[in-house]
């Protein structure tokens, strides 16, 4: 590679890349397809990879175009410095890099071993970008699976929360019910207290004689 700029925009596009294979594998599975490349089954972030390294060395350049709007489209941030400027023939780049030693040796009227040496060159260096994709794809998968767990450990601590939350709710209900009902219990108590203190003394109530039975009759 010529020098660090290009170098950063080298690992920005595999950077990107990767994160399309992660988040929205369907939108760059359909996008290959446009372009020639089916899968048969579920593809692989393997695949996806070297589906992809294929087509940059192409030089497929409506490829590349299509590939740098699709990353521009799903990319999460707007401000992303790469997109801003840097993006336009960036994708072009990884396969140009792969592609350049051949070039230079076309131009210098290659012969048949220098020839075979360029289709290594390419081998070699494709193999490489697919290594190097590939590898900040599992970056990219641990990072989802961490976000994921962490997630799913968000849910759990307030559902936990929400749970405690209405325990105490029923537990604070519940005493104060308690305390109702002995409030109620304790004014009738006063309430029957204070009657029997304001009944006169001398006060009896009448005593009823106790119910007989009716006499039989006489047939």
């Amino acid at each position: 590679m010529a020098n660090n700029a290009m170098k950063q925009q080298y690992h920005e596009v595999l950077n990107h890349i990767a994160y399309l294979v992660v988040e929205y594998p369907d939108a760059l599975k359909k996008l290959l397809y446009d372009y020639g490349i089916s899968f048969t089954g579920v593809p692989t972030s393997k695949d996806y990879s070297e589906a992809i390294v294929s087509k940059l060395k192409e030089g497929d350049q409506a490829f590349e175009s299509a590939l740098e709007v699709l990353i521009k489209q799903l990319n999460p941030s707007e401000e992303d410095q790469f997109l801003g400027g840097l993006i336009k023939g960036a994708v072009g780049l990884v396969g140009g890099l792969i592609r350049k030693k051949k070039a230079r040796r076309r131009q210098r009227r290659a012969s048949r071993a220098a020839a075979s040496q360029d289709r290594a060159y390419e081998r070699s260096e494709a193999l490489k970008a697919q290594r190097a994709l590939q590898q900040r794809i599992q970056q990219q998968q641990a990072a989802q699976r961490q976000r994921a767990e962490e997630e799913r450990r968000r849910r759990e601590a307030e559902e936990r929360r929400r749970k405690e939350e209405a325990t105490k709710r029923e537990a604070d209900q519940k005493r104060k019910n308690q305390n109702m009902l002995m409030i109620g219990g304790g004014i009738l108590v006063l309430g029957i207290g204070a009657f029997l203190m304001t009944r006169p003394k001398g006060m009896q109530y009448p005593a009823y004689p106790p119910m007989r039975p009716p006499m039989p009759t006489m047939p």
